[in-house]
């Protein structure tokens, strides 16, 4: 081969890993912005759990109250 070639090739191989090293970094960030991503969503997930706990707790709620409106309206005498 000759040493023109070979430059050549020499260069074009080290376009190739400046591109790879260039790949290699922007998976790196994206990698840490999923991380980022994943812990902002195990914290939603957190705060899921507790809204739907205090959505049963007020479904409850509104179910007696309810259920105690409708006992009370039943024993008031019907007056005509």
């Amino acid at each position: 081969m000759s040493p023109d070639k070979a430059a050549a090739a020499a260069e074009e191989v080290a376009s190739y890993e400046n591109r790879l090293v260039g790949i290699e970094k922007e998976l790196a960030t994206l990698a840490g912005r999923m991380a980022a991503l994943e812990g902002r969503m195990s914290g939603l997930d957190g705060r899921m759990s507790a809204l739907e706990g205090r959505i049963a707790m007020l479904t409850w709620a509104v179910g007696i109250n309810v259920a105690i409106t409708l006992a009370v309206l039943a024993k008031l005498p019907v007056q005509h």
